[in-house]
């Protein structure tokens, strides 16, 4: 049988609700060049079913299992088990256009990893989509002013290149696409914008609780790279303050008692300053 050129990565875990809608955005993609592997991370018994089902319609897919929790272990795992010569990711939860595949792998080559596109009007409110920030239109987003970086859940890369960077990072404590895209520019790799075909509409979350532990999460990985970037001597040891957040998380917190838009955007605000806080103690920066 002819080997695929594209391995499509899709981790999955939890009741999966929306697994479906991505394997209807997928199907028409899916050809003797193009297979998917599902990484079944931990996925409930409610969704056991639907990644059955989503399997089926996709080729059929195959489904590997990783145990260690966390997008980064499913992304190796399902890289790891991997036919294709490239590696594209996208994540169980959200919908890609017609020609995603094809977008992406239009751009990428040895050397170049292929950055897409993202779009969060289609599927989520438009009070949700102003309380967070949209990625640039016209190049990948920029580290710290640093290196480009790639989102996790919308990339491509080949497999050789995957392997020389040693895929994403494991531990929970990185941010994972912030983190590849670090060990990327220190290859000496470019990451390139591709083009509007490979557009992701990508889900939000729309939950305070959930907002709150992401926003930790993300905060106080962010104050990690700056440390390593310090550690670098690539930047100050002090951060400018983030002084607009904090205003933000002031002038939301009033409203928080009776606007589902102000409590979210106070969520994802106070759980991202409280990350970068507690993180800039732990590693001796100032990056709140």
């Amino acid at each position: 049988m002819t080997e695929p050129r594209v391995t499509v990565v899709v981790p999955c875990a939890g009741d999966l609700v929306h697994l479906e809608a991505l394997a209807d955005s997928l199907a028409p993609q899916i050809d003797g060049d193009v297979e998917v592997v599902l990484v079944d991370n931990h996925v409930s018994d409610a969704g056991s079913g639907r990644l059955a089902a989503a399997a089926a319609a996709l080729g059929p897919a195959r489904i590997v299992a990783e145990e260690q929790p966390g997008i980064g272990p499913a992304r190796n795992a399902g890289a790891a088990a991997a036919r294709g010569g490239v590696l594209a990711f996208v994540d169980a939860d959200d919908v890609t256009s017609r020609e995603w595949v094809a977008g992406l792998t239009a751009t990428v080559s040895p050397g170049v990893v292929a950055a897409g596109r993202l779009e969060y009007d289609r599927l989520n409110p438009a009070w949700l989509v102003a309380t967070r920030g949209r990625q640039p239109r016209d190049g990948p987003y920029v580290c710290e002013g640093l290196f480009p970086v790639a989102p996790g859940g919308n990339l491509a890369i080949t497999r050789a290149d995957f392997d020389d960077v040693g895929g994403f990072a494991a531990d929970d404590r990185s941010l994972e696409d912030f983190d590849l895209g670090l060990r990327v520019w220190d290859a000496g790799m470019t990451v390139r914008l591709a083009d509007a075909r490979a557009t992701l509409h990508y889900r939000l979350r729309d939950s305070p609780p959930v907002l709150y532990r992401q926003g930790a999460r993300y905060g106080a990985a962010r104050a990690a790279m700056w440390a390593e970037l310090h550690r670098r001597g690539l930047v100050r040891r002090w951060a400018r303050p983030g002084w607009r957040s904090w205003l933000v998380l002031l002038l939301s917190l009033p409203g928080a008692v009776v606007s589902r838009q102000r409590r979210c955007m106070a969520a994802w605000v106070l759980g991202n300053r409280v990350g970068r806080v507690t993180a800039s103690i732990r590693h001796r920066v100032l990056y709140v």
